[in-house]
């Protein structure tokens, strides 16, 4: 025989060839190709910055000009010397001490430099106008204003946190009107204002 009948053409090894690959599912593409090219009609994702979905603290109420006096007068004088931070104040409402239902004050306040004293937090009340409002029995201040006072503290060490000092007062002691307003300070037992910064805020009667 020629050799033709030995051995088998070029084009016939070719024709063998694709259909093996095609057969075996052969992809002689790249094991990790590139992503392609994102198009026009996908998304966008957006830009984060710092202030993007930022959460903004409502601004605390402006104090009125007749609470400043008070304001001053609550504020230490001598700040090298024990001092009280009002951190923070929730009001509840509708809170009860015993059977008589009013207005709790939840204060958190830092105590420095006065391990070993005795202190007390206070709340002056103001009424809608921004007067001090009259007191009450057991419910007012040295000036007869009312206010509500927590019971002592006695800080064992500097600084000395206070997470939650409970100050109430009741709604029956509570000048006429819907809106009021309070200023939070601490001071000595026995002694002078020793805040740094009393705070002020607001308040409703409730419905």
């Amino acid at each position: 025989m020629g050799d033709h009948h030995r051995r088998p053409s070029i084009v016939r090894l070719l024709a063998v060839a694709v259909v093996g690959a095609v057969v075996c599912g052969c992809d002689e593409s790249p094991r990790n190709p590139s992503p392609p090219a994102a198009s026009s009609d996908s998304p966008t994702p957006p830009t984060t910055t710092g202030s993007a979905k930022a959460t903004v603290e409502p601004a605390p109420p402006e104090m009125p000009e007749s609470v400043r006096p008070m304001f001053l007068a609550r504020t230490a004088a001598d700040r090298s010397g024990p001092l009280i931070m009002v951190e923070a104040v929730r009001v509840e409402p509708n809170a009860y001490r015993g059977d008589r239902s009013g207005t709790a004050f939840h204060v958190r306040v830092r105590a420095d430099r006065s391990a070993g004293k005795a202190l007390r937090i206070w709340a002056d009340i103001f009424d809608e106008q921004g007067r001090p409002a009259p007191g009450k029995l057991f419910f007012r201040n040295a000036e007869g204003h009312l206010a509500a006072s927590s019971s002592q503290l006695d800080p064992a060490a500097d600084p000395e946190l206070f997470d939650d000092v409970r100050l109430f007062v009741p709604y029956d002691a509570m000048p006429a009107g819907t809106r009021f307003g309070y200023l939070v300070a601490g001071s000595l037992e026995d002694g002078p204002w020793i805040t740094q910064r009393p705070m002020w805020g607001e308040f409703r009667m409730p419905r």
